[in-house]
């Protein structure tokens, strides 16, 4: 029966423990070009695994002790005979295995993002995406993602912004619709805790918010383009082209060159440039009145000055699109130059509420009400009427949009706003 005494001072050879069946001391002479005369001494344990004979290591002493080797002779025994593998490529083989039967929330995080999340086209909304999976949601890292109930995510949108929660809702449902087919192929069925019916039976609803842009009254554009003349920018022109074409600000910023051609007046909007592309098959054509031609054409004067020019047409001196702050901080600007609020809520106007000047002079003027919808971009008919559609009232728009530049200019005839009963 081997003793510590023995074992700090054992002769070359192996030695077998009486106290252990199956622990041998094993005493080589060192491998270390340092130290040659010194004697290696290691523990292994004997045992027959799958009808085979074969040594385990158990480790080097002094690292492992006689007491501590015992005991894992004794466990890697007691392993052997539930058919466990305790060799070092067993123990591998059994963590990837059980690796392989776990899935985290961390792990379907990383694996939806890398292998099936759609592509956002703004990288605010893929920023928005990973905090909210990443950083919101990391204390659920290392959970199962079959234990996540609907309680603990009702629970985590409650506590966000609507517009957070409301971006961090999507994420979450498309992880775990992820996460149900992973499982699924492993034999495990999970119902995604996202979904609508089930957030609703647990106290979570989605905030939608109906409230509107500030817009100016029509009344005042001519009034407040006079002062947005004044400002000596790219994003001023930007402002006016939003205004002349009554197009959103995330399409006009990226306007190109190469999508508008002055002697058609057309600017042709390519479907991944625009917030409602999907219902599209091809571009979305947009006539260029005198406004957003002026705009454009002062912005090719800049441009060809530039030493390598810009392919965008409201371009920052390093030729990328200018951001939402530039005309943020413009509409700032201008709200200190005159009282330019929203006649209804009293609030100070915002870029995206001039398209709703745009359709409420559309309806205080009498416009044809489908014209001035596809002027928009709006979505007006139907799947079957859309097939039929060649030009979507190209030149209905275009005299409709010349009326409009006709207006912002001070040109049009007097106007009677309808009032409010």
């Amino acid at each position: 029966m081997l003793t510590d005494k023995f074992v700090r001072s054992a002769p070359g050879g192996e030695h077998t423990d009486e106290g252990q069946p199956g622990l041998i001391l094993l005493v080589r002479p060192s491998t270390s070009k340092l130290r040659p005369d010194e004697l290696r001494r290691s523990w292994v344990v004997r045992a027959v695994h799958a009808g085979k004979r074969k040594r385990i290591g158990l480790g080097r002493y002094p690292a492992v002790g006689l007491a501590q080797a015992r005991e894992k002779a004794a466990e890697a025994i007691r392993q052997l005979e539930k058919g466990q593998d305790p060799t070092r490529k067993g123990r591998a083989r059994l963590k990837a295995e059980l690796e392989a039967q776990t899935y985290t929330f961390k792990r379907a995080v990383d694996e939806y993002l890398a292998e099936a999340a759609p592509t956002l086209k703004h990288p605010k909304s893929e920023a928005g995406r990973t905090r909210g999976l990443k950083a919101i949601c990391a204390h659920l890292n290392d959970r199962l993602v079959e234990e996540i109930g609907t309680r603990e995510i009702a629970t985590i949108l409650k506590s966000l912004a609507p517009g957070t929660a409301d971006r961090t809702r999507t994420a979450l449902n498309g992880v775990f619709a992820f996460a149900a087919v992973a499982m699924e192929r492993r034999g495990v069925l999970m119902r995604n805790p996202v979904s609508s019916d089930l957030l609703k039976a647990a106290g979570y609803t989605k905030t939608v918010s109906h409230g509107r842009q500030p817009a100016l009254s029509y009344l005042e554009l001519p009034a407040f383009l006079s002062e947005v003349a004044k400002v000596r920018s790219a994003a001023a022109r930007c402002l006016e082209f939003i205004v002349a074409t009554a197009s959103r600000s995330g399409t006009a910023r990226v306007a190109k060159y190469s999508d508008i051609d002055i002697e058609t007046r057309v600017w042709r909007v390519p479907r991944s440039d625009l917030k409602d592309g999907r219902h599209r098959s091809d571009a979305f054509i947009i006539p260029l009145n005198d406004l957003a031609v002026v705009a454009v054409e002062a912005m090719r004067e800049t441009n060809v000055k530039r030493v390598k020019p810009s392919a965008y047409v409201f371009a920052e001196p390093d030729g990328e699109p200018i951001n939402d702050m530039k005309l943020i901080t413009l509409a700032r600007a201008l709200r200190r130059t005159g009282d330019w609020l929203d006649p209804d809520s009293g609030r100070p106007f915002v870029v995206h509420g001039l398209r709703a000047s745009f359709r409420t002079w559309t309806f205080a003027t009498r416009q044809d009400r489908e014209v001035s919808e596809l002027a928009l971009g709006h979505k007006f008919h139907g799947a079957v009427e859309r097939r039929y559609l060649r030009d979507e009232l190209l030149n209905e728009r275009r005299a409709l949009m010349d009326r409009w530049a006709h207006h912002c200019a001070g040109q049009s005839g007097e106007v009677i706003p309808l009032r409010r009963a």
